[in-house]
């Protein structure tokens, strides 16, 4: 999907002043998310998603099918059974579905996705078709229990096509459902109207807003801010940022990721916590090239 969750390591600019320890595990913090500002302008409802999973210029029968990608190529494969039935599993329960895209491996191009749904409707009606982390690398779509609370459940994000977010106060914009109202301050600009994606062209570059932040060739880079605190996140999630522009995720991976703030009261007590610093964490705009704040722990 559609613009891969895989985490990739970033050089930090705090990492100097942790280097002597550890990296911790990944940490949910779990803080509900205020309301965001609604200055940005919604996306226009699409058409709920015909039966059967997306899969390149084919469509795979959900209840038979599963779609495996492998770089830019898709092909159905036989749906294990049984699917993966909870995140908890993912670690394991999907090496079924990864036997089953090998048995139809395009050339010999690496498995880069599998998609069991591509957006809730392909589910049951209590769960969510979310973008989860898997050990291999790719990037798996499967239906999960939702939360009891409607927060998000997903380690990253709820796949969608047109109507069918079921995160609570979400939409869907693209393939993802992002938070209504959501609003992200782009070097200083709040992104909306015509122009609602904070979008960084260069790597050494300041991000603007534009009306989409795809790629316009294969040598153009295309990095995608979609928040720039957590308020502009589904609720239960947080706001981070990567190599490749930001993302909101359930856990914060802070090892490979910083977390990005408007304000100190955007930064949770327990990202400092877990590196083991005693300091309450204070929002920082040094050191980014994209000029957004970042959490910081101190020395």
């Amino acid at each position: 999907m559609r613009r891969a969750h895989l985490l990739c390591v970033l050089a930090l600019p705090w990492c100097a002043a942790c280097a002597s320890q550890p990296p911790p595990e990944p940490v949910t913090v779990g803080a509900a998310q205020p309301a965001a500002t609604a200055t940005t302008a919604s996306a226009p409802p699409r058409a709920p998603a015909p039966p059967g999973i997306q899969c390149g210029k084919q469509r795979c029968d959900a209840a038979t099918q599963i779609c495996c990608g492998f770089s830019d190529q898709y092909t159905c494969a036989a749906r294990p059974s049984p699917s993966p039935p909870a995140p908890e599993y993912a670690e394991y329960a999907y090496l079924p579905s990864t036997d089953s895209c090998m048995e139809v491996q395009v050339q010999d191009l690496s498995l880069t996705e599998i998609r069991l749904c591509d957006d809730s409707t392909d589910c049951g009606a209590a769960e969510v078709c979310c973008s989860m982390w898997i050990a291999s690398g790719s990037t798996l779509l499967t239906c999960i229990p939702a939360a009891a609370s409607g927060e998000l459940a997903c380690d990253f994000n709820e796949a969608c096509v047109g109507a069918s977010c079921r995160t609570v106060n979400t939409e869907c914009a693209g393939d993802r459902c992002r938070a209504k109202g959501r609003q992200v301050d782009c070097a200083g600009t709040p992104c909306g109207g015509s122009t609602p994606v904070c979008c960084q062209r260069k790597l050494d570059g300041t991000p603007t807003c534009e009306a989409s932040c795809e790629q316009t060739s294969e040598e153009d880079r295309a990095f995608d801010f979609e928040c720039s605190s957590s308020r502009g996140c589904p609720a239960g999630a947080t706001c981070q940022a990567g190599l490749f522009g930001s993302y909101c995720a359930k856990a914060v991976d802070s090892a490979n990721a910083v977390v990005l703030c408007e304000s100190d009261s955007d930064c949770p007590r327990a990202l400092c916590e877990a590196w083991g610093s005693p300091n309450a964490p204070t929002c920082s705009r040094e050191g980014r090239s994209s000029n957004m704040g970042w959490c910081h722990c101190g020395t």
